[in-house]
């Protein structure tokens, strides 16, 4: 008895490891990070302003081109919004295997890349779900959690412009209605998800693939073809190449201290959400809560 429980002490502490690693950065970006007094970042022969510099005057007939986690979103993580999607559409199974393939998409995202470690969990989370039921899970779920994590110095230069247009590796059926109501986005590019002739998300992603790096600068040259956005805000390495495609660049910097904006910033607030969610489920929070389920059911 003594034995089974300390096997299973060891098995927590390890998936609690991984998941602490799983919300932090790459090893390899923090080489990426230089950066000047005066908010110059570098990164692929081009330099970028962080977005406290960016010009908000005079943008009312310009575009401009964001990144969602990690830029308009304070956190980068994405992985508590794999873990709403389960929980709403699939109950406690699918949240619970959501939660124990988060130390397989760390390794995968550190070792192999940010699209493997996203198809890992677009496929545990979406399969098997209909259109609609990802339409109706995000309006339920995503506007409470995200608007409490609104980058405010992002969202400043964001909403300074016209033409909005938000640019995620997130699948697009699950941001585009919180984007478009909450954050006024007129267009939304997302990775697209494969269906069924019956209408269920089969797992898979249709091509390009996920919306990261060259993938990301390609579906905007096809949006735009040969006219160049205004601005483009990022966060990461990978963000630089549709920077570059822009008229002007600018990165987020990553800072734990920021705090959320104000929601009477925002051109609309919530006012319904689903009660059930008390918290964003990351997936320590996951873990912890995960054994007092069934007595919670009792």
């Amino acid at each position: 008895m003594s034995n089974a429980f300390s096997i299973v002490c060891k098995a927590t502490q390890l998936i609690l490891l991984s998941i602490k690693k799983l919300q932090e950065s790459k090893p390899h970006e923090s080489k990426e990070k230089a950066m000047e007094a005066e908010g110059r970042f570098y990164g692929h022969g081009n330099t970028f302003q962080s977005v406290e510099y960016c010009n908000r005057k005079g943008r009312q007939e310009q575009k401009v081109v964001s990144d969602l986690d990690g830029t308009l979103l304070r956190s980068s993580n994405a992985f508590p919004y794999y873990m709403l999607v389960g929980f709403k559409a699939f109950g406690i199974l699918r949240f619970t295997l959501l939660l124990l393939c988060s130390p397989i998409a760390w390794l995968l995202y550190c070792f192999v890349s940010d699209s493997a470690a996203i198809k890992l969990l677009i496929f545990v989370a979406y399969a098997g779900l209909k259109e609609k039921e990802i339409d109706s899970v995000a309006r339920a779920v995503l506007p409470k959690f995200n608007l409490a994590d609104i980058h405010p110095h992002t969202w400043r230069a964001f909403s300074s412009f016209k033409y909005r247009c938000l640019l995620t590796a997130t699948p697009r059926l699950f941001v585009e209605p919180f984007s478009r109501e909450y954050l006024c986005a007129g267009l939304v590019l997302g990775t697209e998800l494969e269906f069924t002739k019956s209408g269920r998300a089969t797992g898979s992603v249709k091509s390009p693939g996920v919306l990261v790096g060259t993938n990301k600068d390609d579906v905007l040259h096809r949006q735009f073809g040969g006219k160049q956005p205004d601005v483009g805000l990022g966060d990461r390495p990978s963000d630089h190449p549709f920077m570059q495609r822009c008229k002007e660049g600018y990165l987020v910097r990553k800072q734990s201290n920021i705090i959320a904006l104000d929601q009477s910033e925002l051109p609309k607030q919530i006012v319904f959400h689903d009660g059930r969610l008390v918290r964003r489920p990351t997936p320590g929070w996951a873990l912890i809560i995960l054994p007092w389920l069934p007595i919670g059911l009792l």
